[in-house]
């Protein structure tokens, strides 16, 4: 979450359209932008459409509990604790602030309940 200049909270929602395995392809980048703008697009009316004022004052009660357990750790559990949020902190020592970065683990292709046609394989 950000704050814009006039003091409001903004949310952030950029579409990656990076390799999963991070090599780079010029041509292949620029056809899966356009592509990855549009799924952002889409999510951000998705996530307007669906959030109440209930369900934000939720995640924020629920956010701060996190973050209050990230400051409340040990300097040396710090990193562990980041890494299973999928969180990369980026420090600007100049501008003295810290850019979060969420990464969580990609579930793609993972059916929550397990394997549900184990007869298959």
């Amino acid at each position: 979450m950000s704050t814009h200049l006039s003091g409001l909270p903004v949310g952030i929602i950029r579409g990656i359209s990076d390799r999963a395995d991070g090599t780079k392809n010029g041509a292949e980048d620029r056809e899966r932008q356009p592509r990855a703008a549009a799924n952002a697009a889409a999510f951000a009316v998705r996530l307007s459409t669906n959030l109440t004022t209930e369900r934000i004052q939720r995640m924020v009660t629920e956010l701060g509990s996190v973050k209050d357990r990230l400051l409340a750790a040990a300097p040396e559990r710090k990193q562990p604790r980041y890494e299973s949020l999928g969180l990369a902190p980026i420090f600007d020592v100049k501008k003295r602030t810290v850019i979060v970065e969420s990464q969580p683990s990609c579930t793609y292709g993972e059916c929550p309940r397990g394997d549900l046609n184990p007869h298959a394989r």
